[in-house]
Formats: C-alpha cells, structure tokens, sequence
C-alpha cells in the first residue's frame, strides 16, 4: 500500500498486488468506512485503465448510486492511484455458486444489471460503454446491483483500452473493430447464459436450444441473439433487449384466451364476459380485456358509474373489465392468472395478435350469411392455434348444424329469459340434444 496512505487508512485486505499495480481494501481511520485502494505503476499499461476508470467514475450522472464513486484520485511519487468507494456484497459469480436461484429472481436481477448499462449509454457527458461486463465486475448487495471496474470502458467512438474478458467479450472487441452499444449488450447476453446455465462457452452456445426443458424458451432466444457473431444480427440497444425481455416475461404468468366472432352481434362480447364469469365462479382469478374498437367496455362503465383502479380495470356484471386502451393506465401489476381479450369480429389484420393466445374461441352462427364464413374461419385458425367453436344457433337448427363440426365445438344458450345479454354462459358439448 502507498505510504502516503499509512496515517489515514488501516490496511485489511488485499485484492491484487503486483510488481505495478495493487487493489486493497482499507477502512478510514476517522470516518470508520471502508473504501478501495487502487494504486498502478505510472509508466504501465494498467495505469492507463486505472486513470480511464476513474474519469469514467467521475463524469457519470445517472447510475451514480449503481456504481463506485471516486472519492480521491491522483498521483504519488511513480504511481497513479484512485480512492473509491467500497461496495459491500459479494460478485454475481459467488453470489450464484452460493445461491439455488430461480428464474424469476434471476431475471430481476439482471433487469437491474441492464438498467445500469443503459443508463451508461445513455449517459449526458456521452455514450459510456463498459467493455467488460463480466460476473466478476457485478456485485450482488442485498436486492441491489452494482457494476464496478471500468478500467477497460471507452466512450462511443473511443477505442478501448484492452480487449475486455474471454467469453465475454464480443468478436469485434478482439478484432481490434469499433464496438459500440452491441458490444455491451453481447456481454450481457453471456451473463444471462452464466446465470441460467453456469456455462458461457462458444461450445455450449451453440447447443443452448437443447436446455429448453430447464429454461423458458424465450430466455434462451434472447441469449442466442445477445450473442451472434455478427453485431448486426444483435439487439441495437439495451433498451431493445429489455423490451423483450418484459414482453416475454408477462407471458407465462397469464393465460391469454382470445375470442372472436364472425359477424357484429354475434356474441363475441358475450361470450368472453361470461368465460371470466365462470372462471371466477370456479376460483380462477380472470379478467376481460377489450381489445376491438366498439368501446363497449367504455360505456359499461359510465352506465355503472365505476372508474379505473390502480391495475386499468373496473368490476362489474361480476367481471374484472380493461377497456381498450387503459393498459397506459397501469399502475402497478395485474394479479390475475387469466385475460379473456375480445378481439370483436375477426378481421385479417387481428389474425397475427390473436394466434398468440394460448386459446381461441370463434363465436359462429347457422345463418346464411354467417354459416360459411364460421367454417372458413374456425377452420384456418384451428390451423394455426388451440381453437374452439361456439355456435350461437337457434334451437331447431341446433343439432343439425354442430353435427357438421368436429373438434372442439359446443352450443351457446341461455339460462331463463335474460333482461340483458351478460348472463350465465352454458356451455354444451357437441351432440347435445338440449
């Protein structure tokens, strides 16, 4: 440790030491904090990093509670050496060894990790890229996460000091090309791999897709894109991969159910407000989300005199209710394990949102006008997805018309005389005689 250092600080730990660089914890005599010596050799190749590390430190804005901050810097006979403030907790890498961590927890994490990267590229003074994220430069405190050792970080257009880290650096960085935002976000992909898998290397990138049995899917596409050799095949940006990331992460934790009908009138509306009825009589929290452009759900709720809660949604008629566009609305996270989305009638420019439903409904009728269009209908997105038909028939065509069906079809009716067209939904298997 540097002797100009001695009366200020106890030495308790050292971290590195070389013939021209050292890093030391030491705590302040005074102020009884601990903090992190670093000291190099004036003439070396590591005190270019370290004087890069420390203008780096100085001039961030946004991330500076995720991060080291300097708190001395300058030079002492032939070395260079930087205070800096000690975070405490341990690296990603033992806190994974340590921890049996599921999914969930992992991927808040490295949400966190991704919000202190792109608040780096965006950084006012200028694009800051890291260049060496890495588990052994993440610190885990408590629920936070911090990035430290910025001793190989450029600015955007700047070329960096070193090469950054095997396996975690990206092809470009060791080429000696100009990096920019992709190479940061090629760094994060191995991160997530490590954290999932414990595994980075080119070899088990290549078959990751096998793994798909113990990870979701779409993690390990994101890991796949994160790391294409070719920077233009990545994500542009951290805020594109974190897009992703959410997008695909709500998908799991609710089911979607998405219904439709083949003419105005028919029931679509009905139907979808009387599956979140009967899921809810059954203990299965549901909601209906309107997602055509009648704005139906919009009058219900002025006829009742009901207003948005924190989560965009009303209850009435004995359903939880999201009118078409109150998702900008959202305040905090929807609980439910269900979304019944009505999609009003199906036109092609719904096709592509509906097919990603878990279920889909078709509302069809027996009518001339309706009946050939409810078999084109049911037949193409049977084609494509988990597809069920419910006939809105009269009675005495009823039987004749299902049994022209096969699959997953039942009759729609309802139970007394109805003073309004949210009752009990019946559902009747094909064949039904009443």
């Amino acid at each position: 440790m540097l002797a100009k250092f001695e009366d200020q600080y106890d030495f308790i730990q050292t971290f590195i030491e070389t013939d021209n660089k050292g890093v030391y914890l030491v705590r302040h005599k005074s102020l009884e904090v601990y903090r992190v010596l670093k000291r190099s050799y004036l003439n070396s190749h590591d005190a270019e990093a370290l004087r890069a590390e420390g203008t780096f430190l100085k001039s961030l804005t946004a991330v500076d509670s995720f991060v080291p901050r300097i708190l001395d810097m300058g030079q002492d006979g032939d070395f260079l050496y930087i205070i800096e403030e000690y975070i405490e907790g341990q690296s990603l890498k033992s806190y994974f060894y340590k921890n049996k961590t599921d999914i969930s927890h992992t991927i808040i994490l490295f949400r966190k990790l991704c919000d202190i990267v792109e608040s780096l590229h965006g950084n006012k003074l200028g694009v800051i890229l890291h260049l060496d994220i890495k588990p052994e430069n993440i610190i885990i405190s408590g629920d936070e996460v911090y990035l430290i050792d910025f001793g190989n970080a450029a600015y955007k257009g700047q070329k960096s000091i070193g090469c950054g880290t095997k396996d975690y650096a990206s092809y470009e960085q060791y080429m000696g090309g100009t990096v920019d935002e992709r190479a940061d976000v090629f760094a994060l992909g191995k991160v997530l791999c490590y954290m999932l898998f414990n595994n980075v290397s080119d070899d088990f990138i290549r078959t990751v897709s096998e793994e798909t049995g113990k990870v979701p899917a779409y993690l390990i596409n994101i890991i796949l894109r994160c790391t294409e050799k070719n920077p233009d095949r990545r994500f542009r940006n951290v805020k594109s991969l974190m897009e992703e990331l959410t997008d695909e992460a709500m998908k799991p934790s609710i089911e979607t159910i998405g219904v439709v009908g083949v003419r105005h009138g028919i029931g679509a509306t009905y139907v979808s407000m009387a599956l979140v009825r009967e899921l809810s009589l059954k203990g299965i929290s549901a909601y209906y989300r309107e997602e055509n452009d009648s704005m139906d759900a919009w009058e219900i709720l002025k006829v009742n005199n009901k207003s948005l809660d924190a989560c965009g949604m009303y209850e009435a008629m004995g359903c939880k209710i999201m009118p078409k566009l109150s998702d900008a609305l959202l305040l905090k996270e929807n609980k439910c394990r269900v979304c019944v989305v009505d999609y009003g009638v199906y036109e092609e420019d719904c096709v592509p949102r509906l097919v990603k439903s878990d279920k889909i409904v078709v509302v069809g009728g027996d009518t001339d006008m309706t009946r050939s269009k409810t078999r084109r209908v049911y037949d193409d997105l049977k084609a494509m997805s988990d597809t069920y038909l419910i006939l809105n028939l009269s009675k005495k065509c009823r039987i004749e018309c299902m049994a022209e069906y096969d699959g997953k079809t039942y009759a729609l009716s309802y139970r007394g005389r109805p003073k309004h067209m949210y009752q009990r939904l019946l559902l009747k298997p094909k064949g039904s005689k009443r």
